[in-house]
């Protein structure tokens, strides 16, 4: 982060200015919610998010999301992840038009984002990445 502090070095490395750089980091904490999370700051999060966009012909963006719902008492372990309560966790693809171009909601609250990717790149209607 010690390298984005100085203004001309800020646009080289992540194409801001420092100046924009410390308001979209606050607005995204205001209005976007975004928090720090124990390997990231909220700095180093969108830096690293900037970095991406500017430097590697980036054509969309993916994530996932946790959705409540409900489930049989049974199988509410299975879908009782990080949350308290049972969710089903949700990837999708967008292109940078804003519109959906993949959605995956088969797997539980409890699956790791890795393994939902991982799936989501290997099976028969697979998330294709644009070249």
């Amino acid at each position: 982060m010690n390298k984005l502090q100085a203004n001309q070095r800020c646009r080289d490395i992540i194409r801001i200015g420092s100046e924009a750089f410390k308001n979209l980091c606050e607005i995204l904490k205001r209005d976007g919610r975004l928090r720090p999370t124990k390997l990231a700051t909220i700095k180093e999060q969108v830096a690293k998010f900037l970095y991406i966009l500017s430097h590697n012909d980036c054509v969309g963006a993916i994530d996932g999301t946790h959705v409540r719902v409900k489930v049989s008492r049974d199988d509410t372990p299975r879908y009782r992840g990080r949350k308290r309560y049972s969710t089903l966790n949700v990837l999708a693809a967008c292109s940078f038009e804003l519109k959906f171009t993949y959605i995956l909601s088969e797997w539980e609250g409890t699956a790791s984002y890795s393994r939902i990717k991982k799936n989501a790149l290997t099976r028969k209607d697979k998330l294709i990445i644009p070249n």
